[in-house]
């Protein structure tokens, strides 16, 4: 009873217990980043974690090239190390390159060369901080964010106490290993469009503008493989097998004769048309995966309808 009097008369001192009890906890959520902090790819600081180690944010390796590394927020403590966030999507930076909390309050990206290739557009910022929500913030002199990656453009993953703001999206890989904004597709229709084989359906024009995309092909009169499968008068037995031959001799080539082999991953009766001959013509290049020159290996996962495993994956 005397201390709880002690405590009512004098709320100052309770005032202060609840300091103690909530102090520890505020620097266990944050871990503060000082003016002048810095990091390098390949250097001994290569990233900042959150207090609880769940996240990081630094520069992550391309798994397509790995002395190549875009700056970013990803999950630390799982194999994958699924990246939240990223800004330098088109223009990966390599050893040399350095981001810095500069003594004058500015955060900002910095290729090799010491040229600039990204920044937050933010001045006098008293700290960061990479805290255990997945969040990467700048905060003032008084305490207030003036800058924070849950504010931006997020990448394919919204955290569980991230908000999407109106007018913000979601911005979804083209691929798997690239984070480019578009650079990427143009290349890979490039690639098919160089590709020739008469059991592949021609690829005539294609339109990359903006986030406008539309692939213009020949057209097929016997429409899909699908189509003609379930119709009432059943093809023959010599069609049918004209048309899995087909089938087989272009994955032959895109596996191992064109000159960017070619991984379909999409191979279904939807996706193989027929022309005026029946001729099968394989079109849908949605999921399919380059090979680099001199790979012979690639895992594809699973892609397309779940519970089946097509041609083009085995």
């Amino acid at each position: 009873m005397a201390s709880a009097f002690v405590l009512f008369q004098f709320p100052c001192a309770l005032l202060l217990l609840l300091l103690l009890f909530l102090c520890p906890c505020y620097a266990q959520r944050h871990s503060n980043i000082s003016l002048g902090s810095s990091l390098t790819p390949l250097g001994p600081n290569t990233s900042w974690l959150s207090p609880s180690g769940e996240f990081a944010f630094g520069f992550w390796p391309l798994p397509s090239d790995t002395s190549k590394f875009l700056l970013a927020v990803w999950f630390e403590k799982i194999a994958d190390r699924t990246i939240v966030w990223y800004v330098n999507g088109d223009d990966p930076v390599q050893d040399g390159a350095k981001v810095e909390l500069t003594s004058d309050g500015r955060f900002l990206l910095e290729d090799h060369s010491g040229s600039e290739v990204w920044s937050d557009d933010v001045s006098n910022a008293s700290h960061a901080a990479m805290l255990n929500t997945g969040n990467f913030v700048l905060v003032d002199a008084e305490g207030q964010p003036r800058w924070q990656s849950f504010q931006t453009i997020p990448a394919d993953t919204i955290l569980p106490s991230q908000v999407l703001s109106l007018g913000t999206h979601l911005s979804a890989r083209l691929m798997e290993d690239d984070y480019s904004a578009g650079s990427e597709f143009t290349n890979e229709v490039k690639s098919i469009a160089h590709t020739h084989h008469k059991n592949l359906v021609r690829l005539l024009e294609f339109c990359c503008e903006g986030t406008e995309r539309l692939l213009v092909f020949v057209y097929m009169r016997n429409g899909s493989l699908m189509s003609f499968l379930l119709e009432n008068e059943r093809p023959e037995w010599n069609t049918r097998i004209q048309i899995a031959l087909g089938i087989a001799r272009v994955l032959q080539y895109l596996h191992k004769e064109c000159f960017s082999q070619i991984i379909h991953c999409d191979i279904k009766p939807q996706n193989i048309l027929l022309d005026e001959k029946f001729a099968a013509r394989i079109s849908d290049f949605g999921l399919a995966k380059l090979l680099k020159t001199g790979q012979t290996r690639m895992n594809t996962n699973i892609r397309g309808n779940q519970g089946l495993r097509r041609a083009g994956v085995v």
